[in-house]
């Protein structure tokens, strides 16, 4: 269920990015100003981005109740805010892929460090906290040298094998 949620969701956010209200999102995450002097309301822009957030995380909550049979405030700790902080940053922030690619390499990683403990012997102290240290190496590393996330590093990439900059890209 939590899967089929999860591409209808984002099959909706795809489309909404896409149409006319993702431009105007983007046009007033990029310049209020110019927006609103092309009659944009970035209030009215940015309070629709709430709501529509808004539901996106109420959805996420409810098919997380159904998962957990039980949902308290011990079920969101800190650190599952900074993991889901950390997927977004090495994704990358501005595009709907790059969250796809954060949550993979959320999921992904532990399972990784799971395989390798198992084959080396680890002890169980290593293998709990192996995943923080390697999200914190990433973060760095990301935050270093690919400030736009993996997405943003590739689609950077891609406009300079074809010749242009981002900038003339606007």
């Amino acid at each position: 269920m939590a899967i089929a949620v999860a591409c209808v969701v984002a099959f909706a956010a795809l489309n909404l990015v896409r149409g006319r209200q993702g431009r105007v999102w983007k046009a007033v995450r990029d310049d209020p100003i110019a927006a609103a002097v092309v009659g944009i309301s970035p209030s009215g822009s940015k309070v629709s981005a709430f709501v529509v957030s808004s539901l996106f995380a109420s959805l996420a909550g409810a098919v997380f109740a159904q998962i957990l049979s039980f949902v308290g405030p011990g079920a969101f700790s800190l650190g599952l805010s900074l993991s889901l902080l950390v997927g977004i940053v090495l994704g990358g922030r501005s595009s709907l892929l790059g969250a796809i690619i954060g949550a993979f390499i959320l999921v992904w990683l532990p399972e990784f460090v799971d395989g390798v403990a198992g084959e080396r012997g680890w002890p169980e102290q290593i293998t709990n906290n192996a995943p923080n240290l390697l999200y914190g190496l990433l973060v760095v590393a990301v935050v270093l040298a690919a400030p736009g996330g993996i997405t943003g590093t590739i689609r950077s990439w891609v406009d300079k094998s074809r010749g242009r900059s981002r900038s003339t890209l606007s």
